[in-house]
């Protein structure tokens, strides 16, 4: 039997459209709500993005596994916001180390120093409670927006260590928006 290519094409698609059919096993549905205004936001009396530059401090005080030193806070001023509710930084998993939770030391080589080996930066919330970036897991702390519509969140950054501190740089992002509630 002779087939032509239009027999082999529509033989071929009946075959695949089967096997799809087969493959369906369920349906996620996916929801989230976008607000029509935000608040205007500065952090530590800057921009929306800002600098928050951790103190120098020497390995010994990183002399071992999950060690902490540096601790530094900042503040989100938020303005502008609805008068009613409450809200959060929610931090973004973009330049997180996936096996703890913590950003990435993502320092290059500059100025004849390399970076610093086996530091990460962890994030602190309000309460002093580390925040798994990975999921936002000890980011609880919700602030209740003030009459005229301010609030202001707190949280803090530190130096950890991951193992054997080498000296260097540092440096990570930390991507948010905020999570009205």
């Amino acid at each position: 039997m002779k087939m032509t290519p239009l027999v082999t094409i529509g033989i071929a698609s009946g075959l695949l459209m089967s096997g799809a059919a087969l493959a369906f096993n369920g349906t996620i549905t996916i929801t989230g709500e976008v607000t029509a205004g935000t608040c205007d936001i500065s952090v530590n009396g800057g921009n929306s993005s800002a600098f928050v530059t951790l103190p120098t401090v020497s390995t010994n005080a990183l002399s071992g596994l999950g060690q902490t030193a540096g601790t530094t806070g900042f503040k989100l001023d938020l303005t502008s916001c609805p008068t009613t509710g409450s809200v959060r930084a929610y931090f973004e998993n973009i330049g997180v180390e996936q096996s703890t939770g913590n950003l990435s030391n993502k320092a290059v080589a500059s100025g004849g120093k390399n970076p610093a080996a086996n530091v990460e930066v962890q994030i602190l919330s309000a309460n002093s409670t580390a925040i798994d970036l990975r999921d936002n897991t000890g980011n609880d702390v919700l602030v209740d927006f003030s009459a005229t519509g301010d609030a202001t969140l707190y949280y803090s950054a530190r130096y950890i260590a991951t193992g054997t501190v080498g000296a260097g740089l540092v440096s990570a992002d930390l991507i948010y928006s905020l999570d009205y509630h």
